[in-house]
């Protein structure tokens, strides 16, 4: 157990590190391609008729991806 904190801890300071030295443009560009992606996976929902099988919670999560 005190491995899985060590390294949840260790991957968060790494995680805040290559946050910090990325450019604005390449945040930018991540925030769009996951926006994309989002659009995707809506649209593959309503298309397959997946909207009766996703929780409430799953349309919340992906809702926050999107704003």
């Amino acid at each position: 157990m005190t491995w899985s904190v060590l390294y949840m801890i260790v991957r968060g300071l790494v995680a805040g590190l290559v946050l910090l030295t990325r450019s604005d443009s390449a945040k930018e560009i991540e925030i769009l391609v996951l926006r994309h992606e989002v659009a995707v996976l809506r649209r593959q929902i309503t298309r397959v008729g997946y909207r009766n099988s996703i929780s409430s919670v799953d349309l919340r999560w992906i809702g926050l991806e999107i704003s």
